[in-house]
């Protein structure tokens, strides 16, 4: 299963193991985002002890001209956008992580599921709400994210399509990204 961990502000926490053993790591720059890096000191951190294949930069309701200049700058591996009109722009240039928020089953037949990954979450991103209907229903490969933590990941192992896990919010404790956590789930 691949593990994505989002919301990375500092490298206080992230120690050579849970770097070797983490699919990727997502830093956010939404502007509706409570986890959105503002310290770019910290991201050169960041990015110099993250290694490129493991990056991905998120953006929710950034303007194009943001992306495109962060992109040059930083050179993730990936971006992950919400947006149709950001993924057109930007997909023949760098990766694309195509999220999508569900709001009820209904919003399955509104999936591109021509994406090399997708990913599903909750009706709003950030606030650790899980997918509100059967997850056997979905019929295609996804990473789930929206609620999972510690204590309750073990129980969406055996999805049908479940190919990995994204998690904000059950990494943290008292919004500050926690390693106990993370190799808790990664063991």
């Amino acid at each position: 299963m691949l593990i994505k961990f989002c919301g990375i502000q500092s490298v206080k926490e992230l120690n050579a193991d849970i770097i070797k053993r983490t699919d990727y790591f997502g830093v956010i720059f939404s502007p509706l985002s409570k986890r959105r890096i503002t310290d770019f000191a910290m991201l050169i951190k960041i990015k110099n002890l993250i290694p490129k294949q493991k990056l991905v930069f998120v953006f929710k309701g950034n303007p194009i001209v943001e992306i495109e200049d962060l992109i040059k700058k930083y050179n993730p591996l990936m971006i992950q956008v919400y947006e149709e009109d950001i993924q057109a722009y930007f997909e023949k240039r760098i990766t694309i992580l195509r999220a999508y928020n569900l709001i009820s089953e209904n919003s399955l037949s509104q999936i591109n599921q021509n994406h090399k990954l997708i990913i599903l979450e909750g009706k709003s991103s950030g606030k650790a709400e899980p997918i509100a209907f059967d997850l056997q229903r979905i019929p295609f490969p996804y990473i789930l994210a929206g609620g999972i933590n510690e204590s309750n990941i073990k129980s969406f192992t055996h999805l049908n399509n479940c190919i990995g896990f994204d998690m904000a919010s059950g990494i943290e404790e008292q919004g500050i990204t926690n390693s106990k956590k993370m190799l808790n789930i990664l063991a």
